[in-house]
């Protein structure tokens, strides 16, 4: 928090502990934390599996995460719904900032869903 000392594994525990309570925000910037190794040893599955959690309880950056993390695992259809849902729930400022990200994405129709975002 702000006024203190960095210490980035008692970041990760509180956003642990805040996940455990159902915070959304909390379990995207878990899985953050598992996917760079910050404050924990990073953990692709867990990762993975805190960005889904995440974007089922509404998150968009989750939603937009768990997307990316499964896309590049190859399941596009998948990678498609949580980037719409990501895209229909972000506020208009991060909105534009996915769309230009998903605009070069590798994939032609994750391209596409960009293209016709609202």
């Amino acid at each position: 928090g702000r006024g203190t000392d960095r210490d980035l594994p008692a970041a990760a525990h509180h956003y642990r502990r805040a996940a455990a309570l159902g915070h959304a925000g909390a379990m995207n910037f878990l899985g953050r934390c598992h996917e760079a190794g910050i404050g924990v040893t990073a953990d692709q599955l867990l990762a993975r599996a805190w960005y889904r959690r995440s974007a089922k309880g509404g998150d968009f950056r989750g939603a937009y995460n768990y997307a990316t993390m499964i896309a590049a695992e190859g399941c596009i259809a998948g990678a498609l719904h949580w980037f719409g849902r990501a895209l229909l729930n972000a506020p208009e400022r991060d909105r534009g900032d996915m769309v230009t990200a998903l605009l070069s994405h590798e994939i032609s129709a994750v391209r596409a869903l960009a293209a016709h975002a609202p």
